[in-house]
């Protein structure tokens, strides 16, 4: 199975690209439904998320997905949506300065507790 985009709904009945097509994209295998995705319609074809294994039961094929990255000039009325890193921070040095704050919070807090029980004993 091939994602080749989105498609607006007063789009939808306008002719698509039916011959053979390179597709440079990503291999996408998670699932992207919960309990508050709503089940897909299957008469109209319309799919709320990208469910690798509904979706190929219903269509009759293997449960493997790419989602194209880029968009095709065969069809102008697509816009891909790519599986991509870019919007993902990269925030380590802001986590690793979190956690170690953390770490020294908690020993100062062990080390007062320590205090406040070996001072009650004498």
């Amino acid at each position: 199975m091939v994602d080749r985009g989105f498609v607006a709904e007063a789009d939808v009945k306008k002719p698509r690209h039916a011959g053979t097509a390179r597709v440079e994209g990503n291999l996408h295998w998670p699932e992207e439904t919960d309990s508050y995705t709503p089940p897909p319609d299957t008469g109209r074809g319309i799919w709320f998320a990208r469910d690798t294994t509904a979706m190929a039961r219903a269509l009759g094929t293997e449960p493997v997905l790419i989602v194209a990255r880029n968009a095709s000039e065969n069809d102008p009325f697509l816009s891909p949506l790519p599986v991509d890193t870019t919007s993902i921070p990269n925030d380590h040095l802001q986590y690793a300065i979190t956690w170690f704050s953390l770490a020294l919070v908690w020993l100062g807090m062990t080390a007062g507790l320590l205090w406040r029980i070996r001072r009650q004993k004498d």
